[in-house]
């Protein structure tokens, strides 16, 4: 145990330096006003500016981000101490003795300051000066009383090596000084704060959100858009949170073009239509509806009872399309309909053994669990004219979009900012048309397709004889597809506001939400996880009027673009790589899902398994909560994908929206306050020993090189165990410098399994961009393109990383 100097950090904030925020006036009284309704009115003019235009008081000075770097004075674990003959104790005004607090006593963390003398004399000290001590009439009582000190702390530093939480106290005649050791645990302050962080959740509040952002659904890129990410800037600055930023980055984004009709349509082999489907768009509606769904108003705006206030919506109805690919090709394809089950390469095998050519032709696939790219990717290099995408009944409803494409198309690797070299958009974007459909759309398309019966397993749900299509070159009927889609740069937002930690700033516990999507006749994805992140920000904001302020940093963001390729996260992490991979705790992504009713998903890191269980079983929720692992859609994949992360994707349907933002809340807190980080190394083991189990099978067991990864897997799997000891040790752990290196490799759990030199996305040797049972990246060399010897490449190289991360939970 050891004596330590609490430092008394000031309110500082931290500035992301994220771009295209003005500088903010101080409050008036108005403005306070404006804090008592959720949110207020921002005029724009036409068109869009460059630059926001949102004034802000901090509730905290501002730091550039660079200091978020380098914290001057700060540091993200407790400083090692000077001998304790460098320090005297000075009562505070408020000082806590051991009957408990006295009764002027307000808050929790006073207590004794240290004050550095090393420069004072030995005789000048006595370690309770200012406790007001009887004088002693003489050197050997003097020698005595020194010799008493000197026992106690001895005892003292004995009882706090051992035990969790205790208190070193100093003794004299009249006072006893009590000085509080590193905590090793949650205080009962803190656990106080959660429950009512928790308790405050509103249900009533979370439908009110819903119900105004439902009527401002919107597409990334829009005016609309623009006005929303103005509306939610001010209500983050209402609520009271601290240092509110907006960044900027200039995507590429695809629009439909709602003037001119897209169809799909069905034709007989003597040219003649036969069926004609329309997909969205029409010659009689106006331009000024294309894309355009709230515009600024030059009269009052509605109040709302939720602070987000209503604004004037666009004399046209707000457009919705269903139907709608972004980044797909424009213009018109023709061919004989060819069913490919999930078109995959595996099912192009198939198809090829069949002696089915599928060249010109048009595929239909069922979406899967496949990302769209690589969909698209299989049908082009087959020679396919285009492809008609479906969910099938059998299948889990799959997110809509060009999946599978992460961020900005055009600068892939980097921030989609000024002076960044653009991509050519035809090596990096589809060059057929793609397109969505109903059910009931397919189940037309394919009951009429003929000749060969498809396998077993290619059947779904729809009641029909599910065939694969023809051998004949020579179709009785065709499909045409009729696409019309704009591409364009357009500017699009990330909102971000940081709550810096006292103990640990330069470690960051990150929650998420996107709050644009695809508009659609129902509620959008980006609705309920704008509500939920919006319920969050009401309850920490609530939290710091208290007077909490997390021990590490919290960040709050809110992402554009979820509907383009995640591209506004994406982004925001590929402009802030460096400093986000090492100092990030975990992300929490917040996302609405039409899912199983009743029910919670918590895709997750394994690491972050055991904290979301902890805080599902104090919420008596854990009958209502599922986990499952990471996928590559959403929000979290360039956290946890790229730069390994770890995350947390919350999905649940609109009626469970209220328990997913306790649990958020929850989890979010026990890792924004504990002193020792939470994570679950075990269930890391678990996962990976699993990974190595199922290669094996997969490679037939007879391989060498899987044999050295076996030993590589039990020698990862001694060191963890022999790791989580030492964090259970609660004695160690009073220790500040041990406390400081078990929480150093505890960041780099996970981190330490992303694979050096790859420029992919799916950097984290553990996910891919589906659930897989084995290493993704050995999935991948293992296809049937792929050699002996490139398998063998990558069996060496999990070895090498899964080596890599053993040595990492080393503290020799």
């Amino acid at each position: 145990m050891a004596v330590v100097l609490t430092s008394r950090t000031d309110d500082s904030a931290i500035d992301m330096e994220l771009s295209h925020l003005s500088d903010v006036p101080e409050e008036g009284p108005e403005h306070q006003q404006e804090k008592e309704t959720l949110m207020g009115e921002i005029e724009i003019e036409m068109p869009v500016p460059k630059e926001l235009d949102m004034p802000h008081t901090p509730r905290m000075p501002m730091k550039t981000f660079a200091d978020l770097r380098d914290p001057p004075t700060s540091t993200s674990t407790p400083a090692p101490v000077k001998s304790s003959t460098d320090f005297k104790i000075r009562r505070p005004s408020k000082r806590k003795s051991v009957n408990g607090p006295t009764e002027n006593s307000n808050s929790p963390d006073d207590g004794i300051v240290l004050e550095d003398t090393s420069n004072i004399s030995k005789e000048d000290v006595n370690p309770c000066d200012e406790c007001e001590p009887v004088q002693p009439k003489s050197r050997g009582q003097f020698g005595l009383l020194l010799a008493s000190v000197g026992l106690s702390i001895l005892i003292g530093f004995l009882i706090g090596y051992y035990v969790r939480g205790e208190k070193y106290r100093i003794e004299n005649e009249n006072e006893v000084c009590v000085i509080e050791q590193i905590p090793t645990s949650l205080t009962a302050q803190q656990l106080q704060y959660q429950d009512q962080a928790v308790s405050g959740t509103s249900k009533d509040r979370l439908q009110q959100f819903t119900r105004t952002l439902a009527q401002s659904q919107c597409m990334s890129g829009t005016p609309c858009s623009y006005n929303l990410t103005n509306r939610l800037v001010t209500k983050f600055k209402n609520l009271g949170l601290p240092n509110v930023e907006v960044s900027t980055y200039n995507v590429l984004v695809s629009h439909p073009v709602m003037t001119r009709p897209s169809k799909l349509r069905t034709i007989d082999a003597e040219g003649s239509v036969l069926e004609t489907f329309l997909l969205y768009g029409d010659e009689e509606v106006t331009s000024s509806s294309n894309s355009t769904v709230d515009k600024p108003s030059s009269g009052n705006t509605n109040s709302s009872p939720d602070g987000l206030n209503k604004r004037s919506i666009a004399d046209t109805p707000l457009p919705t399309v269903p139907m709608y690919m972004p980044y797909s090709a424009s213009g018109t394809a023709q061919g004989e309909l060819l069913y490919v089950n999930c078109a995959s390469m595996t099912d192009f095998a198939a198809i090829q053994e069949m002696g089915i050519d599928v060249t010109g032709r048009m595929a239909i696939s069922r979406q899967c669990d496949m990302m769209t790219m690589e969909q698209v990717k299989n049908v082009e290099d087959k020679g396919m004219v285009g492809l008609i995408l479906y969910t099938d009944p059998a299948d889990s409803v799959q997110p809509m979009g060009m999946t599978g494409m992460y961020g900005d198309p055009l600068t892939p690797g980097c921030p989609a900012s000024d002076g960044i070299h653009r991509t050519n958009m035809s090596e990096v974007l589809p060059v057929i048309p793609v397109q969505t459909v109903s059910t009931d759309v397919a189940e037309m398309l394919l009951g009429n397709i003929t000749g060969k019966v498809a396998h077993d397993d290619w059947h779904g749900g729809l009641n029909i004889t599910y065939k694969i299509g023809r051998k004949s070159n020579k179709p009785s009927w065709t499909v045409e597809l009729d696409v019309h889609n704009t591409m364009e740069q357009q500017d699009i937002h990330n909102i971000m506001a940081t709550i810096p930690g006292t103990d640990y700033p330069d470690q960051y516990v990150m929650i998420g939400g996107h709050y644009t999507d695809i508009p659609t006749d129902d509620t959008t994805t980006a609705t309920g996880s704008t509500s939920m992140m919006l319920e969050v920000a009401t309850g920490l904001a609530d939290l710091l009027e208290d007077g909490w302020q997390p021990k590490r940093t919290v960040m709050l963001g809110l992402w554009e673009g979820a509907e383009m390729g995640s591209s506004g996260s994406t982004e925001w992490v590929e402009e802030h790589r460096m400093v986000v991979g090492d100092r990030t705790v975990a992300y929490i992504d917040l996302d609405s899902t039409v899912g199983d009713a009743g029910m919670v998903t918590a895709e997750t890191s394994p690491v972050l398994k055991g904290v979301v269980m902890d805080a599902a079983e104090q919420l008596d929720l854990t009958d209502d909560v599922t986990t499952t692992s990471l996928d590559g859609m959403g929000d979290h994949v360039p956290f946890s994908h790229e730069l390994g992360v770890p995350s947390v994707s919350f999905h649940a349907s609109m009626d469970k929206s209220l328990s997913t933002t306790m649990l958020a809340t929850k989890t979010l807190l026990l890792l924004a306050d504990d002193p020792i980080i939470q994570y679950d190394g075990l269930s890391l083991a678990e996962m990976v020993s699993g990974y190595v189990d199922n290669l094996g099978t997969m490679m037939g067991g007879n391989n060498a090189t899987m044999a050295s990864l076996d030993t590589a897997v039990n020698e990862y799997m001694q060191e963890m165990v022999t790791f989580e000891a030492m964090v259970d040790d609660l004695g160690s752990m009073a220790d500040p410098m041990t406390m400081s290196r078990i929480n150093q490799r505890l960041m780099y759990m996970e981190k330490a399994f992303v694979m050096d030199g790859s420029s992919d996305m799916m950097r984290n040797i553990l996910y891919g961009t589906q659930q897989m049972e084995t290493f993704p990246v050995m999935i991948d060399a293992m296809s049937d393109e792929e050699t002996t010897e490139s398998v063998e490449e990558m069996l060496s190289a999990v070895q090498c990383v899964l080596q890599s991360a053993t040595t990492s939970l080393s503290l020799s």
